[in-house]
């Protein structure tokens, strides 16, 4: 690629001359693939990080609700947070932390973190059923009402809407 005259005034330090030799063809020749190929190495390093990180997410998820199935809430809400903090965007995770929370009796951020996962996505019915049972246990019971007809509304005759529809008759409050 280099002529011998060009590799003799790069070995005796004269660049200048080097660059004046080479036209814009030439340096477009060398650059297109020196920028081709950091490019590569910056996808391939992200994508690395990034499978790590789906990993870490998947690891911490499955911890936190096995803890959470196991009765210890606090060690789920530790798992669960690193799950929140590696994907914040997924609802699934601010789910379970609610529950975690909401285990533990700390039912404001468990309030928190369930409003935030429907806020992401308002599609779980479970999340609502959820909502209005802490809602309930904090004494809210208008809201907690909302939240169950909310279930009703999004289920259907299903699972989800039975429950709502007991917590409702339970509370005595109309569908």
């Amino acid at each position: 690629m280099f002529s011998q005259g060009r590799l003799a005034c790069i070995a005796l330090g004269s660049e200048r001359q080097w660059r004046a030799s080479m036209n814009t063809r030439t340096r477009v020749q060398l650059v297109v693939p020196c920028l081709f190929f950091c490019v590569a190495i910056y996808l391939y390093v992200h994508m690395q990080r990034e499978a790590k990180r789906n990993q870490e997410y998947r690891v911490s998820l499955a911890d936190g609700e096995n803890l959470i199935k196991q009765g210890q809430d606090q060690a789920a809400i530790v798992s669960l947070k690193k799950a929140v903090r590696l994907r914040p965007q997924l609802p699934h995770a601010h789910d379970s932390l609610g529950d975690a929370y909401a285990g533990a009796k700390m039912f404001d951020d468990a309030v928190q973190e369930y409003r935030r996962a429907i806020a992401l996505s308002s599609g779980y019915p479970s999340t609502y059923l959820h909502l209005g049972n802490v809602l309930a246990e904090k004494g809210q019971l208008q809201d907690a009402g909302q939240a169950w007809k909310k279930v009703i509304e999004k289920d259907g005759a299903g699972p989800w809407a039975k429950m709502a529809q007991e917590q409702l008759n339970k509370y005595f409050l109309k569908p």
